[in-house]
């Protein structure tokens, strides 16, 4: 090999140097969390493995990690080095984190594959790379290179079935995979019938497959032998396998004829029409007798007939395009099974209930792309969360576990990130025809009070409406929204998620933080309270200040915190009040008052206070004839108790203060 050449071998390029090859080199990948080495912390994350294959020790500060072409020095290894012969484990966890001992990256690693390369870091030039991306693995499967002592036996990739962090890679690979099966129609929406014929380049593969929200196995599913015809709203999962090889995933495809979404089934085939539930009296008045009588909860699905509404059937089916749609395609069981079904109880909570989904998103219009992914599904929402709601709204995560471990994919176009670890489906509840039979239902509200903030410039979650399918099942107008937790702050606000406390109205079982710690939160408490009991306005200000990480004569102290954004507080209570909002952050449904419906986002290191997002704010805008006047000035007494404490207790604090009255003024004129 000539001095300087490139090796590229099924996507791996090797650069040698000086006609011998790098000593150090990325020896195994572990691009997921299902194996037996975890970090100093107990968590089991990704893994790159470096080998020092030469004769002599290697100075790891010589050397970069990254998964992004475009910054080669992305990561950069700690001090120290490696000896000849050695390996060192670095977790790709995003935790960056450069002692030797337990060297984290700060970039986290896709199971189905994505670039990355080991940098020559005083060169910035590329010494190993895997371009354009490493392959895909599956769950508890690590990708690497096979040695027979230090000498690379092939520069193929090999996937291997027992990973070895920290050892030769002298384990057996895995026997080789079935091609993934291919679709000759996508899915989309139809009017006419047609066949779909399946294909898996592999010889010998059979393809099993199901139609209603199963997945197929190799024993399970019905056995492809010739084109399937395609008549009716359909949603097909499909697997190969051959003796020997390992099987494919299962691929989604649902096919959705709109005239046959007018004629849903008031039974469905093999769908519950009642279920049995433990009801709050309240709830159940509320839902109406529409939906509960002798036999439990009714469920219902067929549509109601266009003429009942005012339109044509033309005119409806263009209403189901005019949106683009997400289908949700799962077992039945996962929703309605008696005991573990999420539908059938929604109070659950947790990992324990959450359920495995595909999900594509489908634009009749062609104006998104779509995606299909595999996730989890939960039940979100308190109060909505009654059996008696008709309509649940929902959360979906995208773990490792199920397959890419992240949706890479722009939902929210130029306005928002382009990478999501969950994603909220909510669905309007209160003033809704299915929950109290209301005439004031707008699916406006809570998305207006989000998009004020953000166009007085400040952080909010964002939303997209679309129609839902579950099973090919008309399930209604949901929209998308972001949920306010950690890894929206890393992405939003730069760093990683171990940077910041997330925090919300009504406390968990475990405390007030669903992300971090609540300890700035508490201490931020007990200042607030303080200046409710100050009486020295010169000693207010100074408190007022000190929550600003500001000194006595304001100016900036890097050794004070900053708990409080004043402007983000400020225009987070405009909003508020403008809207008349009377659930949150302080609702009237509670005898005294009480706090209720606020996230928060605290940088524990940072200098930009505390970001609280408008969340949930469907009683508002004169939801109801007798709060066309309400006013949500106060002052209310809720928040001077810890598990009380909410934003509108520190803006009724603060308006003791004259500088704050002066600063509110400003902004809302």
């Amino acid at each position: 090999m000539l001095p300087g050449q490139i090796l590229c071998l099924l996507g791996f390029c090797f650069l040698a140097i000086s006609g011998l090859r790098a000593e150090l080199q990325i020896s195994e990948i572990m691009p997921g969390t299902a194996h037996d080495y975890p970090d100093e912390e107990g968590d089991h994350s990704d893994w790159i493995e470096l080998h020092n294959s030469g004769e002599e020790e290697v100075l790891l500060n010589d050397y970069a990690l990254t998964d992004d072409p475009e910054n080669l020095l992305k990561w950069k290894l700690p001090g120290g080095s490696l000896k000849a012969g050695g390996y060192l484990v670095v977790f790709a966890s995003g935790k960056d984190r450069r002692a030797l001992k337990a060297p984290h990256a700060n970039f986290k690693l896709k199971s189905e594959g994505e670039y990355l390369a080991l940098v020559l870091s005083s060169a910035g030039r590329v010494l190993q790379e895997f371009a354009p991306s490493f392959p895909k693995v599956r769950k508890g499967q690590s990708c690497g290179y096979r040695f027979k002592g230090d000498r690379l036996v092939s520069g193929q990739p090999t996937i291997f079935a027992k990973p070895t962090p920290g050892a030769r890679n002298d384990a057996l690979s895995v026997e080789p995979r079935v091609a993934d099966t291919k679709f000759s129609i996508d899915r989309g929406f139809y009017q006419d019938p047609f066949e779909v014929e399946l294909t898996s380049a592999t010889e010998g593969a059979e393809i099993r497959y199901t139609l209603d929200g199963s997945p197929p196995s190799m024993e399970e599913g019905l056995v492809y032998d010739e084109p399937i015809r395609v008549e009716t709203t359909t949603v097909l999962r499909v697997m190969a396998w051959k003796e020997g090889h390992l099987p494919t995933d299962i691929d989604t495809a649902s096919y959705i004829f709109t005239s046959e979404v007018l004629r849903q089934p008031v039974r469905p085939d093999g769908w519950p029409t009642h279920y049995e539930a433990k009801l709050n009296p309240f709830f159940a008045r509320m839902a109406g007798p529409d939906a509960v009588d002798e036999k439990g909860v009714i469920v219902k699905y067929a549509m109601t007939p266009p003429e009942k509404l005012g339109v044509t059937a033309g005119e409806l089916e263009e209403a189901l395009l005019a949106l683009p749609s997400l289908s949700v395609v799962t077992d039945r069981k996962h929703f309605f099974d008696k005991k573990t079904g999420i539908h059938v109880k929604p109070e659950g909570r947790g990992r324990s209930w959450e359920r495995p989904v595909s999900v594509e998103l489908i634009d009749p219009r062609g104006r998104e792309k779509g995606f299909q992914i595999d996730g989890g599904i939960r039940i979100r929402g308190g109060h909505s969360r009654s059996p008696a709601c008709q309509k649940h709204a929902y959360r979906l995560y995208f773990r490792k576990e199920y397959g890419a471990g992240e949706l890479s994919y722009p939902l929210f176009g130029d306005e928002g990130k382009d990478r999501f670890d969950d994603i909220d489906l909510r669905t309007a509840q209160n003033y809704s025809y299915h929950y109290s039979d209301s005439l004031h239902h707008t699916l406006l509200r809570d998305v207006f009070s989000r998009d004020c903030q953000r166009d007085l410039g400040q952080p909010y979650t964002r939303s997209r409406y679309y129609h839902l399918y579950l099973n090919g099942l008309y399930w209604g107008i949901y929209q998308t929204q972001e949920h306010a937790e950690a890894s929206y702050a890393a992405r939003y606000f730069g760093g990683e998620d171990e940077d910041f406390d997330v925090l919300k109205a009504k406390p968990s079982s475990d405390g007030r933080a669903t992300d971090g710690t609540d300890r700035g939160w508490r201490r931020l408490w007990k200042m607030v309270n303080a200046m409710a009991e100050e009486e020295s306005p010169e000693e207010r200000l100074r408190l007022c200040r000190a929550l600003q990480g500001l000194d006595a004569e304001g100016l900036a102290d890097g050794l004070l915190p900053v708990y409080v954004d004043v402007d983000n507080l400020i225009d987070y209570m405009l909003i508020n009040f403008l809207i008349g909002n009377f659930d949150g952050p302080v609702t009237r449904f509670a005898r005294n008052f009480a706090s209720n419906n606020w996230f928060s986002i605290w940088r524990r290191n940072g200098r930009d206070g505390l970001k609280f997002f408008c969340h949930d704010s469907e009683h508002s805008l004169a939801a109801q004839p007798d709060t066309i006047d309400i006013n949500r000035v106060g002052p209310f007494v809720a928040g001077s108790s810890y598990d009380q404490f909410n934003p509108q207790w520190i803006h009724q604090q603060l308006t003791s203060v004259e500088w704050y009255r002066d600063r509110f003024q400003a902004r809302a004129e």
